[in-house]
């Protein structure tokens, strides 16, 4: 016979008739009934399909009326959770951990692609080819000035601390008295910053394969990055053939080099003032006159020909009519 303690203890006996007839008698004092709660096993069959790395639960089974979708749903959010638990579980400081498992049921597709690798720098190419081992520097140095440990960076830093221990900057021969020495130790700090950021992006392009355009000085220091493409080397030979005084002239050629051709330029003879006048004059009177049989008029009157059909060619493309072409 089981005892009372035992009936608590089991959902299934936990309400008593005597238990139900008190219900009954809150429904009919019209006060809401005490919420029961469902048995951790439920009595649905478990014919679900599960991905438990996904923590996915598949029913295929046809739902009779949207008035069971819950109570089904429930159902089986309860079987999966009962499948979880069921695999190995360790206790944490969070709570009860279970482990799941490494390989999926259902192979998902990707949202995104694989990401792909980052591209080396020129720096970390050499490190590796050299047996270079990065080592973290530590953040504070030693100052022999102020005999104590100072920041290496940052605010009243060993830098720091070396420009106001030296308030006074001798001027050596040949510099100009004039200028501020702090001042120009600003500049050439903003200059080394401003060509390491230029190293940074040369490096990334060169990284993504992207190529440098002839004309720009290479700073690589091996030999294996010196290398530029044939047109690249064409292009900066052309241009330092022409980039003398004399355009090349009197250069040597190397064996196979050939030189670019200069460029003619017209030459304008120098002539006084009356002769620019007459013969301005004498064009003019050629034009008006016709004096002298000098102009050919046929080759004038096939040029006026041909001005009239180019004009008419342009005002029928702007009408969009079609252009007769010639044979």
């Amino acid at each position: 016979m089981a005892s009372e303690s035992d009936a608590q203890n089991d959902p299934m006996q936990r309400f008593t008739p005597k238990r139900l007839m008190g219900r009954e008698a809150d429904k009919a004092d019209g006060q809401p009934p005490l919420r029961t709660s469902r048995s951790a096993v439920p009595e649905k069959a478990d014919n679900l399909s599960y991905d438990l790395q996904h923590l996915l639960g598949v029913d295929i089974t046809p739902i009779p009326s949207h008035d069971q979708l819950n109570s089904m749903t429930r159902d089986n959010a309860q079987l999966l959770v009962n499948r979880v638990f069921g695999l190995p579980t360790h206790m944490t400081d969070e709570g009860l951990v279970a482990t799941l498992p490494t390989r999926p049921t259902y192979l998902l597709p990707r949202r995104l692609p694989i990401p792909k690798q980052k591209a080396k720098t020129r720096w970390k190419k050499f490190a590796e080819t050299k047996g270079i081992v990065k080592r973290k520097r530590s953040r504070i140095v030693w100052d022999e000035v102020k005999q104590d440990w100072v920041p290496r960076w940052g605010y009243k830093s060993l830098k720091a601390n070396l420009d106001k221990a030296t308030p006074i900057v001798e001027v050596k021969h040949g510099q100009d008295p004039l200028e501020d020495p702090f001042q120009k130790r600003a500049e050439e700090r903003q200059l080394v910053k401003a060509k390491q950021k230029l190293r940074e992006m040369r490096n990334k392009l060169e990284g993504a394969g992207v190529r440098l355009p002839a004309g720009v000085a290479n700073l690589a220091s091996d030999v294996a990055n010196r290398k530029k493409p044939k047109d690249d080397i064409s292009t900066s030979l052309k241009r330092a053939q022409v980039s003398t005084a004399s355009y090349g002239l009197f250069d040597k050629t190397a064996r196979g080099e050939t030189r670019t051709p200069p460029k003619k330029r017209r030459k304008v003879t120098p002539q006084p003032v009356s002769d620019e006048k007459a013969s301005y004059q004498k064009t003019l009177h050629r034009l008006f006159k016709g004096g002298g049989g000098e102009i050919d008029r046929g080759k004038a009157g096939n040029i006026a020909t041909f001005e009239e059909e180019t004009e008419r060619s342009r005002r029928n493309k702007v009408k969009g009519g079609k252009v007769r072409k010639g044979k």
